[in-house]
């Protein structure tokens, strides 16, 4: 027999394996950033690999919440497009990671480590954001979250076009340029999915306002 308590407690938990989803993609963030500060990158790169591996373990574990829940705290599709937007972006940063690993001995003296502090940046307030749904649906809040978001955005574009006009002009290494052009790539990308995951998760409060 279903209870209320049982139903409310079933309601609950999606929000908070939805937090630790996002908690995990900033595991992944945050490993990532481990990687490419490390002389060793044996280390860091299972960390971004066992971080991911939890993202997908609780994407999947929401995924068979919602068949076994009867009712949920958010509408159905707003549970899954937050997950998929969660997970999307720690593919990306694994990804990164990945290429990261093998090209470093190819990088000379480029630093990325500015643009990964604000790929990690984006990711801890997406993590914040997906918290805030467990705090009652408030506005205010996620509209300052959402506003840092915007603004380490556009932070990260000015980085990113100083940085590929310095390639461009001092190409001196074709392989070089293309391998940083790559990351560089990667990490907009990841920040690109922080933006979407953040929308989203603003929308849903917005909806359910």
């Amino acid at each position: 027999m279903l209870t209320l308590h049982t139903m409310f407690g079933a309601r609950s938990r999606i929000l908070d394996l939805l937090q630790a989803s996002a908690e995990a993609a900033l595991e992944v963030a945050e490993a990532a950033r481990r990687l490419v500060r490390a002389d060793d990158p044996t280390t860091a790169l299972a960390a971004v690999a066992a971080a991911q591996q939890r993202e997908r373990d609780l994407a999947a574990e929401i995924a068979q919440e919602q068949v076994d829940t009867f009712v949920t705290v958010l509408d159905r599709e707003d549970i899954a497009a937050t997950s998929a937007a969660l997970s999307r972006i720690a593919r990306v940063i694994a990804k990164f990671a990945s290429r990261h690993a093998w090209a470093a001995a190819r990088l000379g003296e480029v630093d990325l480590t500015p643009h990964v502090d604000l790929m990690v940046a984006c990711t801890a307030i997406v993590a914040r954001m997906t918290g805030e749904l467990r705090n009652g649906l408030r506005l205010a809040p996620l509209r300052t979250l959402q506003r840092q978001l915007q603004a380490l955005e556009a932070e990260a574009d000015t980085l990113h076009e100083t940085a590929y006009r310095t390639l461009c002009l001092g190409a001196a290494n074709p392989m070089r340029a293309l391998l940083v052009k790559d990351l560089h790539e990667l990490l907009e990308g990841a920040i690109d999915r922080c933006r979407d995951a953040g929308n989203i998760v603003y929308a849903v409060v917005l909806k359910n306002h």
